[in-house]
């Protein structure tokens, strides 16, 4: 049997274990149980192909939910640390160093800081807006410690330690002591590129105003601190808050632009392929490892380690193979982190469903891409669309419309931004300007779009106490139709 294939289903049972394990308590006699059967299928006598993938699903599920165990008893660890902490019921005041990219939001901004010594997990700060901070400064804090709240329909504490933040502390008082050496090469080496990232964001700025500097600066660096929340509902209410998430879509776009001048400087097709590699794991650490980018970031490294070695590469068994390792990174994104979800099961179904929805859309053009845009909005949205409504209570009845009408344009707007921030970046002033011109248009008419369609009465429809039921049951249906078109699978990523 081939090894390829072993992987795949491993991947698959390593992510059903992690489902399992965050849908209910796994008691240990259970988890004896299927490490007993995987055993009992490898030493079968009659032992044969089937045996060997009943024994790597059983054994890769246990896995599964022994990450995931491991990961919530070192959860409830530090929260309890961080409880005896905060029932003190006084000023606390601790030095530490800023670990992530500042976050800057609007009306404040946001530090994620790792204490010195030896307490574990992380604090997150709300402080002024008007102050500047950096990645890597070590900085001195005094303030409230309190416990992240628990809303009636969101648990900001569960989300919040799913990073390994543990509190919270509400503009307290900071002083910096300063910018350490940095302690390895990789630690100099993320704060030259945040602050590359900064001077980006600043360059975004001094060309666009809200709310275009706002799409741009989301689809190329993940940074949503210009959307208004009269534009985010917008986008929330047009469905196309997902064309500024960072995709496959960019890293396709980012490795076409940058292999042809690799190779136009003499470099052989292997050597720029590896530096094209090299350069899109950098971008996914510009973009603050967003759960979308670490997942396009992966399955396009498969597929450029496929071209290398001379081989096609399979999309599901791509997609299976990201989400087991982001899992086992951090199995708490399968149940906490919306993103990861949206990303991993529109993936999900554009590779099942998008070859199905391109035949029954036969009488659209194929004009500038219609036909393919609108396979893909819908296969997307059929295995999204619950947890859509799951989370957000509604649903956009004008997304099909608004993504016919953008998707056309994303590429353009990613490449055409690609090209802007590094020609601003590599040639002046002068080249960004120039550059700049063609973005006006495509970011005045994805705002044009976003405003006007979501003005409609009828853009979105709200979904009350059924929501549950109505997930449930678009769930059922979505496995319903994959399983009866599982024949209509298309390679894409």
């Amino acid at each position: 049997m081939r090894i390829s294939r072993l992987l795949f289903f491993g991947a698959w049972a390593f992510i059903g274990g992690v489902a399992l394990s965050s849908a209910v308590s796994i008691p240990f006699f259970v988890q004896l149980l299927f490490a007993t059967a995987g055993v009992c299928f490898l030493l079968a006598p009659f032992r044969d192909s089937r045996a060997v993938l009943c024994a790597v699903f059983l054994v890769s599920c246990l896995v599964g939910i022994a990450r995931h165990t491991q990961a919530i008893a070192r959860e409830n660890l530090l929260s309890a640390h961080f409880e005896d902490l905060i029932e003190r019921q006084e000023p606390f005041a601790f030095s530490g160093t800023i670990v992530r990219d500042p976050e800057e939001r609007k009306g404040s901004s946001r530090l994620v800081v790792a204490p010195k010594g030896e307490q574990q997990g992380l604090i997150l700060l709300t402080t002024n807006p008007f102050t500047s901070w950096h990645y890597g400064e070590t900085i001195s804090v005094q303030g409230k410690l309190q416990t992240p709240a628990v809303f009636e329909d969101f648990n900001y504490r569960r989300y919040l330690a799913k990073d390994g933040v543990y509190a919270v502390m509400y503009y307290p008082t900071i002083a910096s002591l300063g910018i350490e050496p940095p302690q390895h090469l990789a630690d100099g080496f993320m704060r030259r590129l945040f602050e590359q990232k900064t001077k980006w964001k600043e360059m975004v700025r001094n060309y666009f105003s809200p709310p275009e500097s706002g799409i741009l600066a989301a689809t190329l660096l993940a940074d949503k601190s210009d959307w208004s929340d009269d534009f985010s509902t917008a986008l929330n209410r047009t469905g196309l808050t997902h064309v500024t998430a960072i995709s496959g879509q960019h890293i396709t776009i980012f490795s076409a632009i940058l292999l042809p001048v690799f190779l136009m400087l003499g470099l052989w097709k292997k050597q720029a392929t590896l530096l094209v590699l090299a350069f899109v794991i950098l971008f996914i650490v510009v973009t603050g490892f967003e759960a979308s980018a670490i997942r396009a970031g992966i399955m396009g490294t498969l597929g450029m380690a496929g071209t290398l070695a001379g081989r096609r590469s399979d999309s599901i068994r791509a997609l299976a193979f990201a989400g087991a390792v982001m899992l086992a990174l951090n199995p708490l994104l399968l149940s906490r982190d919306v993103g990861f979800q949206l990303s991993f099961l529109a993936v999900l179904g554009i590779l099942w469903c998008h070859a199905y929805f391109r035949r029954a859309f036969a009488r659209l053009p194929e004009m500038f891409g219609i036909r393919d845009v609108a396979a893909m909005t819908i296969a997307a949205q059929l295995f999204t669309l619950p947890i859509i409504i799951s989370n957000f209570g509604f649903v956009s009845l004008v997304s099909p419309i608004t993504n016919i009408l953008i998707g056309p344009i994303a590429p353009l707007l990613v490449g055409a931004g690609l090209v802007f921030l590094l020609a601003g970046n590599l040639l002046g002033s002068a080249a960004a300007f120039l550059f700049s011109l063609p973005l006006i248009f495509l970011l005045s008419y994805f705002s044009f779009v976003a405003e006007a369609f979501s003005r409609l009465p009828f853009a979105a429809v709200a979904v009350g106490e059924g929501a549950t039921f109505v997930s449930a049951t678009l769930f059922a249906g979505a496995g319903l139709f994959v399983w009866r078109t599982r024949k209509e699978r298309m390679i894409y990523w």
